[in-house]
């Protein structure tokens, strides 16, 4: 998967959502493709300048959209650069959110998480309904990434722990960040669940 299409797909979440602050346009992928590919050296707002901390010559490489949507060496050395942080440094600055369940529902749609394929839908750690917008195809057992309730890509397992450690150093600064944590669980509770 190229990053121009990485990125798109984690767009097209934020674009579809109106509690979403992003400053996205479009509503469809092709067209969101070209919003950002326009947009990603010009435009000011998080997620533009974000990717651009992470390369300025090459913002739209896989690496580089890897780096804050999924995590890789790049995010692991610098959480800060991750997708995550952007979501959950509020907190550090305003912990009395954490009580508040409305911002928690919003957070946690906004947050990047795993979610694992169980042969008919996506199961996630919370109370989402995960789409497949893109038509992934899955077998009992994948590993998603989830966005405003969309599935963007399968997964592996280094990359999960990725997410998760870097995650975690997020969240390491936030007072009463069970809530949070409860988004990333073990490896061995992240197993195919039955529907009920």
């Amino acid at each position: 998967m190229e990053g121009l299409t990485l990125l798109a797909r984690f767009a097209f979440g934020a674009a579809n959502n109106e509690d979403c602050i992003c400053p996205f346009k479009s509503k469809k992928i092709i067209e969101l493709e070209q919003e950002i590919k326009t947009n990603i050296k010009l435009e000011e707002g998080n997620l533009y300048e974000n990717i651009r901390k992470i390369s300025r010559e090459n913002p739209l490489s896989l690496e580089t959209v890897e780096a804050y949507v999924i995590g890789n060496k790049i995010s692991l050395s610098n959480h800060k650069l991750h997708h995550n942080y952007a979501v959950l440094k509020i907190l550090e600055k305003l912990p009395n959110l954490n009580n508040n369940e409305s911002f928690k529902e919003k957070t946690r749609n906004c947050l990047i998480t795993p979610g694992i394929y169980n042969g008919k839908s996506i199961n996630t750690f919370s109370s989402k309904i995960v789409k497949n917008p893109f038509e992934l195809q899955l077998e009992r057992g994948d590993m998603v990434l989830i966005h405003y309730n969309s599935a963007l890509t399968k997964i592996n397992e280094k990359q999960y722990e990725t997410l998760k450690e870097i995650t975690e150093k997020i969240i390491g600064n936030i007072p009463n960040n069970e809530w949070i944590k409860q988004q990333f669980p073990t490896l061995e509770k992240l197993q195919p669940i039955q529907d009920a």
